[in-house]
């Protein structure tokens, strides 16, 4: 995927130095889901929750601000790149059509300086109001994105209490998956849409069909724009398919309540429950049996001494983890 993240920019020419942000952010990130949260035992944050938002939201902190930074610098990149192509559309249409492109002026587009390199002007010009509003679906799919991701998806105690009432972090939990899935499949079936109107062209009778015939002018043209769209429907897909496994395949994860987050305590009696109210501890064992943390004196100084030893009972870490690299690729291929 950052292959073909890297190869996409190229098609596009989006070497700019902004494009540079988004491989060091997915890359950073990468490195440190390998680091803390694919670990093989129940240090992992991995055994305690099953995606990037909760980890973030409810253990490691730094990474809400991580997150959050990562999210707007991707979005702002992207909106720019959808601003370029209209701006760039807008100008190739001044000399032919000025009066095509001063209507599209004042739809709040701004013209930029003309690329050395011109593509030709295409004859299919019916479906420039149709690829208008498929840039402001996938603007507003990537701004619905990014205002639910950022939606911090906290740990709770509500499964352990019937009589807590109804819990807020229930319904931003909701608000924020709902509006990640929703978001990401708009804006990949809006920009799919978007690839097929712009090589569409005027066929003898009238009609337009899907042909690279007049959208560049030279050979390399036409191959890098074939290998683009075929790099956008092979990212599209995949991203589609990570959608699919992390909120229906392996939906309904095994997550730790609030105070079984175990890793988080750093002293032997608030591990064993000797700190949390009586209530929670009675809750607990009438729940799970036991109070699920276990403090180790053995432990290295690089690790916590408070875990879950039982994190790995029933492939609960495994498939959190996989369900977390589920939604890496989610984003990764999202980006592409």
């Amino acid at each position: 995927a950052v292959v073909m993240l890297e190869s996409c920019s190229y098609v596009v020419r989006a070497q700019q130095s902004e494009y540079l942000l988004v491989p060091i952010l997915m890359g950073c990130l990468a490195a440190i889901m390998s680091m803390y949260l694919l670990r093989e035992d129940c240090t992992s944050a991995g055994g305690y929750a099953a995606s990037i938002s909760r980890v973030s939201g409810s253990i490691f902190f730094e990474g809400y601000v991580f997150m959050f930074v990562s999210l707007v610098t991707v979005a702002v990149y992207i909106l720019g790149r959808i601003n370029f192509i209209q701006d760039h559309k807008i100008q190739r249409l001044a000399d032919k059509r000025p009066r095509k492109a001063g209507r599209l002026l004042k739809s709040g587009t701004m013209a930029v300086k003309a690329m050395k390199g011109r593509l030709t002007e295409r004859c299919c010009a019916s479906d420039d109001v149709a690829r208008k509003r498929c840039d402001m679906v996938i603007r507003y799919a990537i701004i619905l994105v990014c205002i639910t991701a950022v939606v911090p998806d906290r740990a709770d105690n509500c499964d352990l209490d019937p009589s807590a009432g109804s819990c807020n972090n229930r319904n931003m939990r909701t608000m924020h998956f709902i509006g990640i899935g929703g978001g990401v499949s708009i804006t990949l079936f809006a920009a799919l849409a978007r690839a097929v109107l712009t090589t569409m062209e005027l066929n003898a009778d009238g009609s337009c069909s899907l042909t690279m015939k007049e959208l560049y002018t030279t050979d390399k043209g036409k191959r890098r724009a074939r290998y683009a769209l075929g790099s956008a429907l092979l990212a599209a897909l995949a991203a589609l398919g990570f959608l699919v496994a992390f909120m229906v395949v392996l939906a309904d994860p095994e997550e730790a309540a609030d105070m079984h987050l175990c890793i988080l305590y750093d002293s032997r009696a608030a591990c064993l429950g000797e700190l949390v109210p009586r209530r929670w501890y009675n809750l607990t064992v009438a729940e799970l049996g036991a109070w699920p943390c276990e403090w180790d004196d053995a432990a290295l100084v690089t690790e916590s001494p408070c875990v879950n030893p039982k994190c790995e009972d029933g492939d609960v870490l495994h498939d959190n983890q996989l369900r977390i690299v589920c939604e890496f690729h989610l984003l990764l291929y999202w980006i592409v």
